[in-house]
């Protein structure tokens, strides 16, 4: 192998490094944790209700070009914590999440007209649960990982309104894990053991690519790398190696925190709300 640095499967560029510049660039969001997060393909970053002493009803939206924070319509949903929420081709599904108890709850926002409609027709729909992660690969198929101490996979078609009841990972998420993709397989974290597994679309199958002690959390997939925050330590795991290795200490402690990336590709990632050090924070960093 040449001794050069990494080149871009989107092009002959060499993709720019996170080096772990936290820059606060909005509070006005109202502080929450364990909500729903998506992001569009552009600048949108969504956060849908969470916790702050009770569940929340509030759905907002912040534009990364504009440094504009928008409330938008939560419809007639209850307010709740913990729902998987996930964007595709100018909509945005949610699942679950917790009001007085665990839900199976499956609604779609229309972006266009600011509006939330039920979905009571999907077939095959996965039981309730909260703490649950969405996310969209590039084919247009969503996927939805893990519950409060569940390790089951479901896809989800838009154009059959179905449900799949893929593969259970390996280990279980519980409240900390996270999932993130690269638009082609997914990455999951767990909250119990620090394994960080793989899901490879193509064959169904899952592998456990890391079990580095005490790295756990949020993620986030940019530049054919992943990043993640604990204990007020930026960590960043290298495909070429399999490990993680530190790249910032001495940064805010967001382990609560929904890290979202408009892109796969960039300069920059965002972590929205969560918690610092176990308290509920308003604040948006940019992460460069």
């Amino acid at each position: 192998m040449l001794p050069f640095a990494r080149i871009s499967q989107y092009g002959n560029t060499v993709l720019p490094s996170i080096t772990g510049v936290f820059t606060s660039v909005n509070t006005s969001g109202g502080t929450r944790y364990s909500f729903g997060n998506a992001y569009d393909s552009g600048t949108k970053l969504y956060a849908f209700d969470g916790y702050n002493g009770a569940n929340m009803n509030s759905f907002v939206v912040y534009d990364t070009s504009t440094n504009v924070l928008t409330t938008l319509s939560t419809g007639s949903i209850a307010a709740r914590h913990a729902p998987g929420l996930v964007y595709y081709n100018n909509k945005i599904y949610m699942f679950g999440g917790y009001t007085s108890a665990a839900t199976n709850d499956f609604y779609v926002y229309d972006v266009s007209t600011n509006t939330w409609t039920a979905n009571t027709t999907s077939t095959n729909k996965p039981s309730a649960r909260h703490h649950c992660r969405f996310r969209a690969t590039d084919a247009g198929i969503l996927y939805l990982w893990g519950s409060d101490n569940g390790n089951q996979l479901y896809s989800y078609n838009p154009s059959t309104n179905a449900w799949t009841a893929l593969a259970g990972s390996p280990a279980s998420n519980v409240v900390s894990g996270d999932m993130c993709t690269d638009g082609v397989d997914l990455y999951c974290s767990t909250s119990t053991n620090t394994a960080l597994m793989k899901y490879t679309v193509s064959t169904g199958t899952w592998s456990t690519i890391s079990m580095n002690s005490g790295v756990y959390g949020r993620l986030v997939y940019i530049n054919n790398a992943i990043y993640t925050i604990l204990n007020s330590i930026l960590y960043k795991f290298v495909f070429d190696t399999n490990t993680w290795v530190q790249v910032k200490t001495g940064i805010p402690n967001l382990n609560s925190g929904a890290f979202l990336t408009n892109t796969k590709t960039g300069s920059a990632f965002y972590s929205l709300f969560g918690s610092i050090g176990g308290t509920a924070t308003n604040i948006i960093y940019k992460i460069t």
